[in-house]
């Protein structure tokens, strides 16, 4: 379901920051979210809003021997088949590479709207 947003609307979006701090399922009503790892934890994403909506997902902290995992309704390219991505490697702290993933809605020729990864950094994609 796609919902129309003004521009002033999408701008009050991209200021907005929500605190991650357990499994669940992460905010479509903020832009950014910032990963606070502690253990194994599990993270999901529903489909976007709107067909440009992006999403930033990094890790900010992570402790107690973390992992962390992110599970997104998204498709392979513009046109390629839905599915669902999984990406992991948020609570790897020992490497010094930033751990960030920035996503964006795109409208699917059969899917209606889906996520495409626009960048990753640290993380792996299966």
């Amino acid at each position: 379901m796609s919902v129309a947003l003004n521009s002033q609307s999408q701008l009050e979006y991209r200021g907005r920051t929500e605190a991650v701090v357990a499994s669940g399922a992460l905010s479509l009503e903020h832009y950014c979210s910032p990963l606070a790892i502690s253990g194994t934890v599990a993270y999901t994403l529903a489909r976007p809003r709107w067909e440009g909506q992006q999403k930033l997902i990094y890790s900010d902290t992570a402790v107690s021997t973390p992992v962390a995992t992110l599970a997104v309704a998204s498709c392979k390219g513009e046109s390629g088949a839905a599915t669902t991505q999984t990406y992991a490697g948020f609570g790897d702290v020992a490497a010094s590479t930033p751990k960030m993933l920035l996503l964006t809605g795109i409208k699917h020729p059969t899917e209606g709207l889906v996520w495409v990864h626009t960048a990753h950094f640290g993380v792996t994609v299966s």
